[in-house]
């Protein structure tokens, strides 16, 4: 996909209701990805570039290159991140990681406010 990629929904009261599940081997997003919704679940066949996350459940993210942020990532259960060949690095200051996290990555950091990091 050339460009940037924006899926959100309002969020209600109870948090975000739809899933989203772009996790093909073959999508390559060439844009910053934004997105809300309730269970969320991205793949890249390269490089992974984040604008924004809300995700009120799980996140899985999922890139043969690098994974990095521009904005903030809010997860409100588990998250998973996995780069099969390059280094994740998810940290931005407005960063909420809830539950818990697992990498997979030749190197990786994740953080926020509350300024967590996440080992391989």
């Amino acid at each position: 996909l050339d460009g940037t990629l924006a899926l959100t929904e309002t969020s209600p009261a109870g948090g975000f209701t739809q899933d989203v599940a772009l996790s093909n081997v073959g999508t390559d997003f060439d844009g910053l990805v934004t997105i809300r919704g309730a269970d969320i679940a991205l793949t890249d066949a390269d490089s992974l570039a984040i604008g924004s996350i809300n995700a009120s459940g799980s996140l899985t993210l999922s890139a043969t290159g690098n994974i990095t942020d521009t904005g903030s990532v809010v997860v409100g259960t588990t998250t998973s991140l996995a780069s099969t060949a390059g280094s994740i690095t998810l940290d931005s200051v407005g960063n909420e990681f809830t539950g818990a996290a697992s990498t997979m990555g030749a190197r990786a950091r994740a953080g926020g406010s509350a300024r967590i990091h996440v080992p391989t």
